[in-house]
């Protein structure tokens, strides 16, 4: 039975719900809708996508976890030209960011490897203090704990591909110092995480092949990235490897990419500045050298993985 109070109240609400008019619904429904889909659908969506602890390793300790952060291309506006329209989409580019990286931290991952097109295109960015603003908002989004180790891979956004080489000079130089090295390896758990250049492999992949040079006969260029798989190549390989690469290895053009694909699939292309997989050889030197367990791309804005 209803209380006094209650009844009044309830009475109170369905006096002014019946003076509502098509518009206030409307309004409320516009409200609704917003709520929904600039909040309450991330959190949604990440219930679905929880470790895999249970199915992978059932009845084991937990295993570590390592968050995947793919092609988030962060820009400042305040170092955009851009108006109009196009800002305002930028604007709500960096709020879905924030959404995004606010509910995936939830996840509590023990590393984080962001894969590539870290900041927005080494096109946009004309200066140092460009590059420090930009950089400066890459950590306002992504705000990292600091007890969570972080990486970052580099992708054609970041240092360019097939550029001029004092720009990509410049370029890789704004990289290493504000993100770290280009190729780099690290024990992680019982394994070893290998973070390539891939960019800069395309980029030493067309110079050996204008010279007719196969992978085994050639002298890798200094500090390069196959320098950098020859010195995987010749240490003991005691843990597995997992690989990390902004541009995907070479696959069949009908392969297919998984049921999780949004839509279509990942084919051959070149343009400026960019390579959508890499070359077969390279490929195959890549495979052969650092035999990895799983490789893991530029594909999506989040992804998870677990390592035991």
């Amino acid at each position: 039975m209803l209380t006094a109070s209650r009844r009044a109240l309830r009475s109170t609400l369905d006096t002014r719900l019946s003076h509502w008019g098509l518009l206030d619904w409307l309004r409320l429904l516009w409200c609704t809708s917003i709520f929904w889909y600039e909040l309450i659908s991330f959190a949604w969506s990440l219930r679905s996508c929880s470790w895999p602890d249970t199915v992978l390793f059932p009845g084991r300790k937990r295993p570590a976890h390592i968050l995947l952060v793919a092609d988030p291309q962060v820009r400042d506006l305040s170092t955009s030209r851009s108006s109009g329209f196009t800002a305002a989409r930028q604007h709500l580019t960096e709020l879905a960011l924030r959404r995004n990286w606010f509910f995936a931290s939830r996840k509590n991952p023990d590393l984080v490897v962001f894969l590539g097109d870290i900041l927005a295109s080494w096109q946009l960015i004309r200066s140092d203090d460009d590059y420090k603003r930009n950089y400066a908002k890459f950590l306002d989004i992504f705000r990292l704990d600091q007890r969570i180790p972080a990486y970052f891979v580099p992708g054609n956004n970041d240092v360019g591909l097939n550029i001029d080489h004092a720009v990509a000079r410049q370029a890789r130089q704004r990289f290493t110092s504000h993100f770290g090295p280009l190729n780099q390896k690290i024990r992680f758990q019982n394994h070893t995480l290998v973070m390539l250049d891939a960019a800069g492999l395309v980029e030493e992949d067309y110079l050996r092949a204008s010279k007719y040079i196969e992978y085994e006969d050639w002298t890798p260029v200094p500090h390069g990235p196959v320098e950098f798989v020859h010195s995987l190549r010749e240490e003991d390989q005691e843990h597995p490897t997992i690989l990390f690469t902004h541009i995907p290895l070479h696959r069949p053009d009908t392969a297919s990419c998984g049921s999780l694909r949004e839509k279509g699939t990942i084919r051959r292309g070149v343009g400026p500045s960019y390579q959508n997989m890499l070359h077969k050889k390279t490929t195959a030197f890549l495979l052969q050298s650092i035999t990895p367990e799983i490789v893991f791309r530029q594909v999506l804005l989040f992804d998870t993985s677990a390592i035991n």
